[in-house]
């Protein structure tokens, strides 16, 4: 940890107050750096966690910086969600985090895309035109793993931003 040299004297005491005012006035920086780097782990680490991917899903990961050292690590697209969180029956209980309030994995918004046989299937019709049926699939959790990787590197990204031993 970063140490200051105190001794029993004003002179002593006077320069170690002027190190916490500057170690102080600096935290504003090391807070955005260290805001930035765990941001493009998290981005890195969710590119290597998309198994499965067109292009689409990895372009749109991205880091978004909001405000002045706020950094989100995003993923936008028609599937995000659905690849993330998984699908119909086969997905409901395999994602790796904690699922949005409003996820639902039974939901009926086109009841005609069903199978009529079997409520837990429906189809759906790929980009070349050609009907498919499903039952979901498995939640891929790309975010949720990006999360952790983050979680694991925020001591050691802390350590060598904040100056710490």
């Amino acid at each position: 940890m970063k140490t200051l040299q105190i001794e029993l004297s004003a002179e002593s005491i006077r320069k170690a107050r002027e190190q916490i005012k500057e170690y102080a006035a600096s935290l504003p920086a090391m807070s955005e750096e260290f805001a930035r780097r765990l941001s493009e782990i998290g981005m890195d680490a969710a590119l290597t966690h998309v198994k499965i991917d067109t292009s689409e899903l990895a372009g749109g990961i991205s880091v978004q910086r909001i405000g002045d050292a706020d950094y989100l690590v995003v993923s936008v697209g028609g599937h995000a969600a659905f690849v993330e969180f998984g699908t119909g029956v086969v997905g409901s209980g395999t994602y790796e985090g904690e699922l949005p309030s409003d996820w639902d994995y039974d939901t009926r918004e086109t009841p005609e895309a069903h199978d009529p046989q079997d409520p837990t299937a429906w189809y759906y019709y790929d980009a070349d035109g050609v009907r498919h049926r499903t039952r979901g699939q498995q939640a891929a959790s790309y975010m949720a793993k990006s999360g952790e990787d983050m979680r694991q590197k925020v001591l050691e990204i802390a350590k060598e931003v904040f100056a710490f031993d």
